[in-house]
């Protein structure tokens, strides 16, 4: 039985593309994401009838593989709508290969006489392994749900507290992409960064703290964030820049002297030069040099996860044991402490300002949809 083939394209179905990614992620390949949907396909269906939509469909699934690379994943996940995963291509170089396919796609169809021309539109991200088809899911999915609710206002958080164009802006991106397919769209805002906000790092500060009063100090502190590519900072992305800050402030809040406490990266994939100094050879380092107790914490995740509670929790611990270490604490992110949810309260507060005030009354909502009945609006 194909279960991976979706039978109507012959394409990729849903579940094939998110193994294709988990397979490209265990290869630490990047490269580019995009999210397709045919334009008012319900109204070829109603006007041309089912059998006409699923050839206008066949027809784009051959116009998308004929027009793509050859090493390209291409799915259909779900009634109009496609996937597209193009390995090592960046989000830029993307753009000019999408932008052809959908040219391609325009141009009238065999066997669809009386059909009008098909256009697409689409949201593109860049793919480093974090699970963008989840993200474009969700994002969906609050956003419909919203809009159903009458909903006209979105605050969008990314919880990631510095910048980087592969975590902010890639949630951003699918934000976009979803409000590409709405034609009467919310209002937006978004919050770019807290990594210096006070309640954030008060937050950082006093989560540290707690853990050493039971535990006692340690003689080293590790502050173990996210690792980039070091190239994302000669192209400008402010998150090295952010993270220092960060670690900065959360030091000088707990007193330390400079030589008390560290900053690294994990999590680096490939052969490319990534932010250093990589969070495995401190670790190594400091248990070569036979550091009585070393602390790790990871001020660049709001919440534990894998990269915290596997690779930081026990490789980490492993990596400090082996080169010599004696004693390893890991410290737990954040998670739902009440000062940081408070923090984050906080933010979205800020943000809301002029949003949230002076909201009409019922009775004000009441007399202004009579109005507009009165001038002629349909119900």
């Amino acid at each position: 039985m194909r279960w991976h083939i979706d039978h109507l394209t012959g394409l990729h179905n849903r579940e094939a593309f998110a193994r294709r990614l988990r397979h490209a992620r265990s290869l630490a390949v990047r490269g580019s994401v995009v999210l397709l949907d045919i334009d008012h396909f319900k109204v070829v269906n109603d006007r041309h009838g089912l059998q006409m939509g699923d050839e206008a469909l066949r027809g784009v699934a051959r116009r998308l593989s004929e027009s793509l690379p050859h090493d390209t994943v291409l799915s259909r996940i779900g009634g109009d709508e496609f996937m597209v995963f193009l390995p090592d291509v960046e989000t830029h170089a993307a753009e000019g290969v999408m932008r052809r396919c959908l040219d391609r796609v325009k141009e009238p169809l065999e066997r669809l006489d009386g059909m009008a021309p098909l256009t697409m539109s689409g949201g593109l991200a860049a793919f480093d392994g974090h699970g963008i088809d989840d993200v474009f899911k969700a994002c969906d999915i609050a956003m419909d749900a919203a809009k159903q609710q009458g909903c006209d206002r979105i605050l969008m958080i990314p919880l990631y507290p510095q910048y980087a164009a592969s975590t902010t802006a890639t949630a951003l991106d699918a934000v976009a992409s979803a409000f590409a397919r709405m034609r009467n769209q919310p209002a937006l805002r978004t919050v770019r960064h807290f990594h210096d906000h006070p309640g954030y790092i008060s937050a950082l500060v006093n989560n540290i703290s707690s853990y050493w009063m039971k535990h006692g100090r340690p003689d080293r502190l590790v502050m173990s964030f996210h690792g980039v590519p070091r190239y994302t900072l000669e192209k400008g992305d402010p998150y090295h820049c952010e993270c220092q800050k960060t670690a900065r402030l959360v030091a000088e809040a707990l007193k330390l002297r400079p030589d008390q406490y560290l900053v690294a990266f994990q999590s680096r994939f490939g052969r490319a030069e990534w932010l250093t100094p990589y969070t495995a050879e401190v670790l190594n380092s400091l248990g070569a040099q036979h550091i009585g107790r070393v602390d790790v914490t990871c001020p660049g995740f709001v919440s534990d996860c894998l990269e915290t509670l596997e690779e930081i929790a026990i490789e980490g611990k492993a990596i400090f044991s082996m080169a010599g270490g004696r004693d390893y604490h890991y410290i737990d992110c954040l998670n739902e402490r009440d000062d940081w949810i408070h923090a984050l309260a906080d933010i979205a507060a800020a943000n809301l300002l002029g949003w949230v005030a002076h909201e009409p009354s019922t009775e004000q909502l009441v007399r202004s949809r009579e109005r507009a009945l009165a001038l002629g609006a349909r119900a």
